[in-house]
Order: structure tokens, then sequence, then C-alpha cells
């Protein structure tokens, strides 16, 4: 059976996160020191971004990702804007740190960027961003299998409205290796790393 592709959702406090707690309220350590805020009274929590505002992670490269294959990003946010036409502009830069090697923020432009958007014009709806790309082959078999690190960087590059926007984390999508399952189907027969 040929594999499906993989979607895992990255909130903003997963992985080695870009956050630190002042005065009680976790902030973004990236540019703008987006503060954690509730979308209009909803219980959802998401980082309040304006423009410019960064937010960093500090991810393990999914060990049964298939590095041939492209991988795609998106942001799940939401806007108490209710203007249609308010724009919207997201980037993710990224990098591979290796074992070994000094701590980085991402800094590489993925091969297709996200895509600029308007607003969806319901206020505080769930909302995803166009997806963004990295192609395959751009990380490798020994980055995959000696467990570096996938540093992202995420700015709201442009925001048109005036009115608050929550970002509650990304989804990553990516093919899986074949041959890799749970601890009770493994099989060093058919687990071949090289696939």
């Amino acid at each position: 059976m040929k594999p499906k592709r993989k979607s895992v959702f990255i909130g903003y406090q997963d992985g080695m996160r870009g956050l630190l707690g002042a005065s009680g309220v976790s902030v973004s350590t990236g540019v703008g020191d987006a503060p954690e805020a509730e979308a209009a009274s909803l219980s959802a929590v998401g980082l309040h971004m304006d423009a410019n505002d960064e937010h960093d992670w500090f991810l393990h490269i999914p060990r049964d990702l298939n590095w041939t294959q492209e991988i795609g990003f998106r942001v799940k946010y939401s806007s108490a804007s209710a203007t249609a036409a308010d724009d919207r502009r997201w980037i993710i830069l990224y990098d591979v740190i290796d074992e070994d090697s000094a701590i980085a923020i991402g800094t590489t432009a993925l091969s297709t960027a996200i895509a600029d958007e308007t607003d969806n014009g319901t206020a505080d709806a769930w909302q995803y961003s166009p997806r963004g790309i990295l192609d395959g082959n751009i990380i490798t078999k020994a980055q995959v299998t000696n467990g570096s690190i996938l540093a992202l960087n995420l700015e709201l590059d442009l925001d048109d409205a005036s009115e608050e926007m929550n970002m509650y984390g990304i989804v990553m999508d990516y093919m899986p290796k074949p041959g890799l399952g749970g601890p009770s189907g493994f099989n060093t027969e058919y687990d071949n790393e090289d696939i």
C-alpha cells in the first residue's frame, strides 16, 4: 500500500519553543515579543502577533520523514477582522542544525514561499495560510537519521487589519518513508533507511 502524506500540527508552544515568561505572561523570544492572548474571550489562546512580529521553533526532524519528497507548511491563525480585503503575508524561514553545531534561528527561504492572502471576512474564524513548500532532497538522509534540528522562524510580515491577530501554530505535512511503523510491526529486514 502506498503511504499517504502525514500532517502534524505544531503549536506555538511545541518543540524547543521560543517563549519566555514575563509577569506571568509568556511572550515570543522572536522579534516583537508577541504575547499570549485569548481570541475574543473564546478560550482559544495563541500569540497575539502584529506586523513584523516573529516566533521560532526548534524541532527534531521526524524520523519517518522521506527526505526525497517535499515538505509543506501552513500557518493556523485567527483574526478579529471582518474585512475580507485585509491583506496578509506570512514568511517561514528554515535551517537544519546538525549535532555539535551552534544553535541558530532559521534564515533560509522556503523553496516556495507562502503566498499573500486576504482575510476570510469572518471575525475570529479559524484560518489557514496558503501552503509554503520546502523541496525534496534539501534535508538529507544523514540529517533525518542523526536527529538534526529543524529551526523555523515565522514572521507576520504584513497585516493590514488593525484588529487582533492570534497565531496558534503551523501545520507541517510530509511523506513518510515506507517500512517504518510502530514497535510491534518493526522488522529490520524491511526497514530500509535508504527508502
